[in-house]
């Protein structure tokens, strides 16, 4: 591998030019948009009530939680940064639309930060390229829809990866301590981030620079300390309790034990997974061998299929846009491959003839390996750790989770960049019949005008799509699909929000008659396992302070029109009708005392 590379002083970048902002600043400004339009539609599920109502907590002061939400495999993750990080929104209000403003806002900054970072190693034309992508992205915006902890990673990476590039490219050693402060906060969002650490030791850093000493480390370990103290003083008072918990325990859905969390066969779904992640991908149905044969087909929650449907009913000039946008977004998938095998090339330092020239791609040469091995690590690094994950379920294996792939963002974006990057090159030399361009032309020569083109090409057209989409959802109503349950809508959190207010401020409901006089169809009982509406009611200033609803008067929430109602016509008094999205509501008094309809469980047991 020596030999491969041949180190040069450092190049700091220049200053942006007016181009450089201009394009910037568009393709922000249009990624925010998209990020931050149709707020409402959205997916909060019990684990997010659960971390929401203990950032509540915390803000009135009624409880301090020194460790974060609870892990698929048992125990909490460390400190309660989590909390903090979700209590600007809630400072203003508890409504969880607010929370996912504050996500669209924090994704928006992460694009900046990913510029700034690439622009860095790869020079101007890669950091553009990559912002581009992401900020188009229909999956990663249909991701930050689902209001859970990773909906918060995307920051993160882009720091961290900025950070690391500052430290080993650039050589500031205060991005050391910056890069560890970065990744001790997000381990206490998401365990996932574990491949912030694998990437760092990776680069060995005992071995950079002896001058670096420990005093990035200290600063560190001082900035996370309030944070993670109370955490391990709490494990050191009750005998490693959460550590406990996480060797002997299971929870949630897998009730898979740690020490087999992995899995000897790889999950069906793990290609398909990565594949729309990489891609836009409207076919969205998941297959699954059934268990006496056959397959079984779950639709994929990101829910393009559903507006697809709508597309196809509404005859619109959108269909053959998002159907066009399906094709052309293909040709993510081999630039992807191609920019992989370079890193790979770049790596073992073989053939070194095409070694030392992609070497030189990076604004920094002598980093360019390096951070080639960090690209492998993170990415395929953690797709392994993926594919081979233990999810159980029933009657199907669970599909890997969309979201667990938040930890790719923007890093994959990065392989694609450079792909189109060696295409532009390699259409260069086949015109002129040069050899491959090495540094000294200005960043838009080298890239030319084919890869401008496509780039601009994918970014408008996937984010016209993904606005499409965001309108289609607020229109029918769906947020997503359960893949649970075979076929079910999930409603619009904005929904649960409006019929959640109709039915305390207009309807009288309160925490009494929530617990007592609502009866539903199983919408939101216990058997949906993830779906409540318990604190879309407890956002509401009267939820627990209004006087109860007159005697006889109750309430019935079902799936629209075609729920079922069960009280018999006679028996009842209706009074009113509400329909929100998915979602009606009925208020009736009831004329027969003596019937008695089972009422489902729908208390949401990690906030009563």
């Amino acid at each position: 591998m020596a030999g491969a590379e041949v180190a040069t002083p450092i190049e700091r970048p220049g200053r942006p030019d007016a181009l450089e902002l201009t394009l910037l600043a568009a393709i922000v400004l249009i990624g925010a948009a998209v990020r931050l339009s149709h707020p409402g539609v959205g997916f909060l599920n019990m684990y997010a009530a659960r971390d929401l109502f203990r950032a509540l907590e915390m803000i009135h002061g009624e409880a301090f939680h020194t460790s974060g939400a609870e892990m698929l495999y048992g125990g909490r993750t460390l400190g309660w940064f989590l909390y903090a990080l979700l209590s600007p929104p809630l400072m203003i209000s508890p409504s969880p639309l607010g929370v996912q403003i504050w996500i669209g806002i924090l994704s928006s900054l992460a694009l900046v930060v990913c510029h700034v970072a690439l622009r860095r190693l790869f020079g101007v034309g890669v950091g553009l390229i990559v912002t581009a992508l992401w900020a188009g992205s229909p999956i990663a915006v249909m991701m930050a829809r689902h209001l859970w902890n990773p909906a918060f990673l995307p920051l993160f990476n882009a720091l961290a990866l900025l950070f690391l590039i500052l430290w080993r490219a650039e050589g500031r050693r205060w991005a050391f301590g910056a890069f560890l402060v970065v990744w001790g906060l997000a381990i206490q969002i998401h365990f996932s981030v574990w491949v912030h650490l694998i990437a760092l030791l990776a680069l060995r850093p005992w071995r950079r620079d002896r001058r670096q000493g420990w005093w990035p480390i200290l600063i560190a370990v001082l900035v996370l300390a309030p944070f993670l103290g109370p955490h391990f003083a709490r494990e050191i008072a009750t005998g490693w309790d959460n550590v406990r918990s996480i060797r002997e325990q299971t929870t949630g859905f897998a009730q898979v034990p740690i020490r087999n969390m992995f899995s000897a066969e790889i999950n069906p779904t793990a290609l398909s997974q990565l594949r729309r992640h990489l891609k836009v991908d409207l076919d969205e149905t998941i297959h699954f061998p059934g268990p006496e044969g056959g397959e079984i087909e779950v639709p994929h929650y990101t829910n393009f299929i559903s507006c697809m449907d709508t597309l196809r009913d509404e005859n619109t000039i959108a269909l053959p846009l998002a159907l066009a946008v399906d094709m052309i977004s293909w040709i993510m998938v081999p630039l992807f491959a191609l920019g992989m095998a370079a890193l790979a090339v770049l790596l073992v330092g073989w053939p070194r003839r095409l070694a030392r020239p992609l070497g030189e791609m990076a604004v920094v040469p002598g980093a360019a390996r390096d951070f080639a091995l960090v690209i492998w690590i993170w990415l395929a690094g953690t797709f392994l750790i993926l594919a081979f994950l233990k999810l159980e379920g029933f009657p199907y294996r669970r599909a890997v989770p969309s979201r667990y792939f938040q930890i790719w963002y923007p890093v994959h974006f990065i392989p694609m960049a450079l792909g189109l990057r060696l295409t532009a090159q390699g259409l260069s030399r086949l015109w002129r019949g040069a050899s491959l361009p090495s540094g000294g032309l200005h960043w838009c020569h080298r890239l030319g005008v084919v890869a401008g083109a496509t780039v601009a090409v994918l970014f408008v057209s996937q984010a016209a799509l993904t606005w499409h989409t965001l309108h289609t959802k607020a229109r029918t109503g769906i947020a997503f699909y359960h893949t649970g349950r075979r076929g079910e809508p999930i409603a619009n959190v904005g929904d649960k929000m409006r019929l959640a207010e109709i039915l305390v401020t207009e309807r009288g409901l309160n925490l009494t008659a929530f617990r007592e006089r609502l009866t539903t169809d199983g919408l939101y009982a216990s058997e949906w396992h993830e779906e409540y509406i318990d604190y879309e009611m407890r956002a509401q200033p009267l939820f627990t302070t209004q006087p109860d609803p007159l005697p006889g008067i109750r309430y019935h929430i079902m799936e629209g029109a075609d729920g079922c109602f069960p009280y018999p016509s006679d028996a009842v008094e209706i009074l009113h009708v509400d329909d929100v999205g998915l979602l009606r509501a009925v208020t009736f008094r009831l004329l027969d005392p003596t019937l008695v309809i089972p009422r489902q469980i729908m208390e949401n047991g990690y906030i009563w």
